[in-house]
């Protein structure tokens, strides 16, 4: 579990978490900055690990970057709300819709299929919610005033 966020089942799984995360450079040019995004991503693949160990201790084995995928995409949507209000909306949104249909069964034999192995939705909902909460503690400590050194 722990560097199963870094393996792929083939190529096809490895191409379309590539794809996600161009996806997200492009729909949010203002991206997180290198040294931010590696420690939120640690941040994050660890929430779910743990959350997988916690949810589905029958799971062996995990692999991809798609949860963590789904938590960037989640931070980056919640950080566009100022600028780009309805777009962020909308793709929370989405995601939200997204994740339910995987939670009730649909939207994965197409996937299954291309990856060669069973899309782990429980990962994709761990890291949204892991996404939304970094986003919201940042967004807390951006908003609580500093002390004064003086005091």
């Amino acid at each position: 579990m722990v560097t199963g966020h870094l393996v792929h089942l083939n190529v096809n799984h490895l191409l379309l978490n590539l794809a996600g995360v161009l996806i997200l450079a492009l729909l949010f040019p203002r991206f997180l900055p290198a040294d931010r995004l590696l420690w939120i991503t640690l941040l994050m693949a660890a929430a779910i690990s743990l959350g997988l160990l916690s949810l589905r201790p029958d799971l062996a084995s995990y692999r991809g970057f798609s949860g963590c995928i789904h938590g960037l995409a989640a931070i980056l949507a919640m950080r566009g709300l100022k600028t780009d209000r309805w777009f962020s909306i909308t793709l929370l949104a989405a995601l939200s819709v997204k994740l339910v249909l995987e939670g009730v069964g649909l939207d994965r034999s197409e996937t299954t299929a291309l990856i060669g192995g069973p899309v782990i939705w429980e990962a994709h909902a761990l890291g949204f919610a892991s996404g939304l909460l970094i986003a919201g503690a940042g967004f807390i400590r951006r908003r609580t005033p500093k002390q004064s050194s003086l005091e």
